[in-house]
């Protein structure tokens, strides 16, 4: 869930922004509500006592008002990373 300002900053399209754009974005003022659903998970290998190996998936829908906005090309929005740390 989002607030309006949240959703106006990441979804929104203000009337000056709307003049300058090159694609002719319309005006956007998206409301507050729910703004997307996630799912992930995360895998960790220990290799010694202290560093390890950690990869992280996730997969996110985009709803309402953020899926809405005329800046979205995708709702399903998909990450992922790999590195190597250290914990002492």
């Amino acid at each position: 869930f989002a607030d309006a300002e949240h959703m106006q900053h990441y979804f929104g399209v203000n009337a000056a922004q709307s003049a300058a754009s090159a694609r002719g974005y319309p005006v956007y003022t998206p409301g507050g509500g729910l703004k997307s659903g996630k799912v992930g998970t995360n895998v960790t290998w220990f290799f010694t006592e202290h560093w390890f190996l950690q990869g992280v998936a996730a997969a996110e829908r985009l709803y309402g008002n953020a899926d809405n906005s005329p800046l979205v090309q995708e709702r399903d929005q998909f990450t992922g990373s790999v590195y190597v740390a250290y914990s002492w």
